[in-house]
């Protein structure tokens, strides 16, 4: 059987004064309106920018952004997520940094990397802040995590701009697209953003308007790593996508936005017969998908073909 309408719709997506300080109420104006995102928001404050982010735990960071210092041209990228919105905004040439090579795939940025045009300041825990500071970037776009709290505190006292980007944590997969309006605020894109989530938002109804419930496909996701299965959880933009979809979630009854980890031994017991299997890194045949581990052919979805990969540039 084949389910073309939920694999096309699960595969739509894709030195500044900045200051972690309270900002004075006066003269504020409300809010930049946004329709989906939840994890951040933007006011106004005279010639400057408040941006508000929060985290899994609904933590909340705020920064000053001065309009003067804008749009940013020196920037450190830190997930590859993050080269999609810049891509989408045609301002990949802002990024001189990014983190963690091998989990970069874009041709540009392989390029650059080759060419010596674009740094690695390496992974997560093994980031280097030499190599940060002789950069002298003018903005550093990261992810907040647990193991890393001390090293973007040190970033801050050294002056060094850093601003949470979590997209990832949103429970809807157009709150995630909508991060690209913030985006398209720090490096003056913001026309051409609204446009594009306009248009995409447009698409993803369309499209969610042709499913019918009437058969809903049981469907996993990813692929091990490091011996751990890693899924998304039952609250997340992921899950959000393949109900919209028309699909039905194996981890559908989790309330957690954040990725769960499994055994595999455990990953048998819940996604064995599912019918759909998406997102297994950057695999290219089933062949290759058997090649990495035998005991993937234990899945129906395997030994059905219905394996479905968005690794097309």
């Amino acid at each position: 059987m084949n389910y073309p309408n939920i694999v096309l719709l699960c595969f739509l997506f894709c030195q500044c004064t900045l200051k972690d300080l309270p900002v004075s109420k006066d003269k504020v104006q409300k809010p930049k309106t946004l329709e989906y995102a939840k994890l951040y928001d933007i006011t106004k404050n005279n010639n400057e920018l408040i941006l508000n982010v929060k985290d899994a735990s609904n933590n909340t960071y705020s920064y000053t952004i001065s309009k003067n210092d804008l749009p940013f041209n020196n920037v450190i990228i830190a997930s590859s997520t993050h080269l999609a919105f810049m891509d989408k905004l045609g301002i990949l040439d802002k990024v001189t940094a990014i983190s963690g090579e091998k989990y970069m795939h874009h041709p540009y940025i392989i390029k650059q990397l080759e060419k010596g045009d674009i740094s690695d300041i390496g992974f997560e825990h093994d980031m280097s802040i030499e190599k940060i500071m002789d950069l002298k970037p003018e903005l550093i776009l990261a992810y907040k995590t647990a193991n890393q709290p001390m090293f973007w505190e040190r970033l801050k006292k050294l002056n060094i701009p850093v601003i949470f980007i979590h997209d990832y944590l949103e429970s809807h997969p157009l709150a995630k697209l909508e991060w690209l309006k913030l985006f398209g605020i720090l490096f003056n894109k913001e026309d051409g953003a609204n446009r594009y989530f306009k248009d995409k938002k447009e698409t993803y109804d369309s499209l969610k308007g042709l499913i019918k419930n009437n058969n809903q496909p049981l469907v996993m996701t990813n692929m091990l790593w490091n011996d751990t299965w890693y899924l998304p959880g039952g609250n997340s933009y992921m899950a959000q996508l393949i109900k919209d979809a028309g699909g039905q979630y194996i981890l559908a009854e989790n309330k957690d936005i954040r990725s769960q980890p499994f055994s595999f031994e455990k990953i048998v017991t819940i996604a064995k017969n599912a019918d759909i299997w998406l997102h297994v890194n950057r695999i290219n045949s089933m062949t290759e998908l058997n090649s990495m581990n035998k005991r993937y052919s234990f899945f129906k979805a395997f030994k059905t073909g219905q394996v479905y990969n968005n690794n097309a540039l």
